[in-house]
């Protein structure tokens, strides 16, 4: 059977919708114009593809294979799943199966592996950090031929060069529970999970500070939860938790609310830094929204305190009864 390939030039969709035909990508005007490309965008492919497993190759506009880019999917639970490509700028698919869901220890959870994704419709977005991210959806379908796999071309955009100069520690961190009633309640009202850390936060302007905390040679996420109190796509659209253009097409030009810097210290030392990412990083549960600020390594030995700083007021959040957490990347995904 001649193979089947699914070739959707994300490029061709990008200068139709933002330039028109007849208008170049870049400027000739001046010299700088010429070294900068169109600003970082989400390029929709409108076209869904249909394979029998989700694999495929990400190219760049030169149709060379990119490596280490991103192919992020969300599954039906919500939970968002990605994986890099390699340096022939593959990548396929493969997720947890675990028929009891989350009712298995964490770490049975994760023994138990190397299942495919089942049949069903699925939004994904492929990124890497220089390049217009492209989103659009894939449906994995049983009648589908084998040998169909997915090709995508990002484009190359501009994106500032943040600051370079390293975070100070902040000697002085806000009360946590700044801004919330007085009779909010304890700091660590419940234990997620297996979490290190567990304590109930204002998303007010200004740096939270975690309890000291032992690591071990584990990789660590620093998370966010809500409850769900508001209707669901505001939470959304405040929580900066939307995947695609069609999702946040509704949200206020003030979203996300959540906006945050992170800094991880070993006593005076800088262990790890980041900011909140962009894309949604997200996952879900009947009762609540987990939005992810970063991730670090630990190690053995060590104890470890982070400090959070909240860029935006997120002040109409701390109705959802906000939560820091920090956790072993093995425990809560």
């Amino acid at each position: 059977m001649r193979t089947r390939t699914l070739r959707l030039l994300a490029c061709v969709l990008l200068m139709a919708l933002s330039y028109g035909p007849g208008v170049r990508l870049h400027s000739q005007q001046t010299s700088d114009a010429q070294s900068k490309p169109p600003g970082l965008t989400d390029v929709e492919i409108q076209a869904p593809f249909v394979v029998s497993e989700i694999k495929g190759t990400i190219y760049s506009a030169e149709q060379k294979p990119l490596q280490d880019a991103a192919f992020w999917i969300r599954l039906g639970n919500g939970i968002e799943e990605g994986f890099t490509t390699g340096s022939d700028g593959s990548f396929k698919f493969v997720g947890w199966r675990d028929p009891l869901g989350a009712l298995l220890h964490p770490h049975l959870h994760h023994i138990i592996r190397d299942s495919a994704v089942p049949p069903g419709m699925y939004r994904f977005k492929a990124t890497k950090d220089g390049f217009h991210s492209t989103v659009g959806t894939v449906v994995v379908s049983q009648t589908a031929p084998k040998e169909s796999f997915i090709e995508i071309q990002l484009q190359p955009g501009y994106q500032e060069k943040r600051a370079t100069e390293l975070p100070q520690k902040e000697l002085n961190p806000r009360d946590a529970l700044a801004g919330l009633d007085a009779n909010a309640g304890n700091r660590k009202l419940h234990q997620f999970r297996h979490s290190d850390v567990d304590m109930r936060v204002s998303l007010v302007l200004g740096t939270v500070q975690t309890p000291e905390f032992s690591v071990t040679s584990e990789w660590y996420d620093i998370i966010l939860q809500v409850e769900k109190p508001l209707p669901f796509l505001q939470m959304q659209c405040m929580m900066g938790v939307t995947l695609s253009p069609l999702d946040s097409k509704d949200c206020s030009s003030n979203d996300p609310l959540l906006q945050a810097d992170w800094t991880v210290w070993d006593g005076e030392h800088l262990v790890d830094n980041g900011s909140i990412p962009d894309r949604c990083a997200c996952a879900f549960e009947d009762k609540h929204i987990y939005k992810s600020l970063g991730s670090f390594a630990g190690e053995a030995g060590k104890k470890y305190i982070v400090q959070v700083r909240f860029t935006k007021d997120g002040t109409p959040l701390n109705v959802a009864n906000p939560h820091l957490i920090v956790i072993q990347h093995r425990n809560f995904w």
